[in-house]
C-alpha cells in the first residue's frame, strides 16, 4: 500500500493557496498598522502633561498618590513629601528662581525631552524612548526652604509596561548630575 504523499501537487487548487496568502498578507498588514498606531499614539495624548495645570506635584500626589503601584514610578523629594520618596533629594544654596532656571536650562539640552508644562514652582516634562518611542511622565517641584536655600521633588513615571528596569531612577539620577554639573560651572 502507497502511503499518500505529503507534497503539495500541481493539481492543488491554486485558488485556496491564492486565498490563503491573501489572508495572511492581510494579517500582517493589520497587525502593521497595529503597531504603527501604538507606537505613534495621538499626538494630542502623548502630550498630556502628567497632572493638571495649577496643580503641584505635591498637591497632585497627596490626592491621587502614585500613578501605580508597579516598579515603574521612582519618586525624589523631601523626606516629608507626600507619595513615599524612593530617596531624599539633596538641598541647595540657591532660590527657587536660581533652582528653577538651571534646572529648565539643564532639561531643555537634553534629547528626546520635551517641556510640556510649566506654571509657578511645577514643570512637567515628556521623555521618549529612541527606539520605541515609549513616553515616560516627569514632574518637578521646585521647593522653598528656609533662607535663601531651595530643594527639588522630582518624580518619573513610565506609562506603559510593568517594570521598567531602574529606567525611572537611573534618568533622575542623570539628571540631577547634570544638575549638579550645571552648577557648578556657573559663576555664581
Amino acid at each position: 500500500m502507497q502511503r499518500p504523499s505529503r507534497r503539495w501537487h500541481a493539481t492543488t487548487s491554486t485558488a485556496f493557496t491564492g486565498w490563503f496568502e491573501m489572508r495572511r498578507f492581510a494579517a500582517l498588514a493589520l497587525a502593521l498598522a497595529l503597531l504603527v498606531l501604538l507606537l505613534s499614539g495621538c499626538e494630542q495624548a502623548r502630550r498630556t502633561p502628567l497632572i493638571e495645570n495649577n496643580v503641584s506635584l505635591r498637591q497632585h500626589l497627596a490626592t491621587h498618590g502614585r500613578a501605580t503601584t508597579a516598579p515603574r514610578t521612582w519618586l525624589i523629594a523631601p523626606k516629608d513629601f507626600p507619595g513615599a520618596p524612593d530617596e531624599i533629594a539633596p538641598e541647595f544654596d540657591l532660590t527657587v528662581e536660581l533652582l528653577g532656571a538651571a534646572f529648565d536650562s539643564v532639561t531643555a539640552s537634553l534629547p528626546n525631552v520635551e517641556s510640556v508644562g510649566k506654571w509657578n514652582l511645577t514643570r512637567c516634562l515628556i521623555t521618549e524612548t529612541p527606539l520605541m518611542r515609549f513616553i515616560d511622565d516627569v514632574c518637578a517641584d521646585i521647593i522653598a526652604l528656609d533662607g535663601a536655600r531651595s530643594t527639588l521633588a522630582l518624580y518619573s513615571a513610565s506609562r506603559f509596561g510593568y517594570y521598567d528596569f531602574k529606567t525611572n531612577r537611573d534618568r533622575l539620577h542623570r539628571w540631577l548630575e547634570d544638575l549638579h554639573a550645571s552648577l557648578a560651572r556657573s559663576p555664581n
